[in-house]
């Protein structure tokens, strides 16, 4: 998987010391990180418009959703949401079976431009990993509502 969102629960003291300059926050410690494949954001992404959230490259402005190809982040309003959903999504793949198939996108194939063929893309994801991941954004949701923390997502 290639196209990946990563979810990071830092401090907020962290994020001033880094700043919205660019710099990208280390993934080398994958406990404070969460990898979500784009095809499943995608797949979800009706109920992520759902979030709250801050758009460092638009003057901190308050929103909702993720920005696809950039930063966002998730203060203790977002973590509320955040904590609910990533707690629903969870248990909903948890009734699935070991491998999950999902349908994507729907994408053309044919050259006729009057009767384009198409199909949707089938989306195969262990449902235990997505699930671990789903969960592991519950516990950095649940430290950023009761401390002083943020999730920070990169884009795409």
């Amino acid at each position: 998987m290639a196209l990946e969102h990563e979810f990071f629960l830092i401090t907020y003291d962290e994020y001033y010391e880094m700043g919205y300059d660019g710099y990208y926050f280390s993934n080398e410690d994958l406990s404070n990180i969460v990898l979500i494949h784009d095809d499943i954001v995608q797949y979800i992404q009706d109920t992520l418009n759902w979030i709250p959230s801050i758009n460092p490259a638009m003057n901190y402005k308050k929103g909702f959703g993720l920005n696809n190809y950039g930063i966002t982040l998730f203060d203790k309003e977002g973590a509320e949401v955040i904590l609910k959903l990533a707690k629903a999504w969870a248990e909903l793949f948890l009734s699935g079976p070991p491998t999950l198939k999902l349908t994507g996108n729907y994408g053309f194939t044919g050259n006729d431009t009057y009767m384009p063929e198409g199909s949707y893309e089938i989306i195969e994801i262990s449902r235990d990993k997505l699930v671990e991941s789903f969960r592991k954004l519950q516990l950095f949701s649940e430290k950023v509502i009761s401390n002083k923390y943020l999730i920070l997502h990169y884009g795409i």
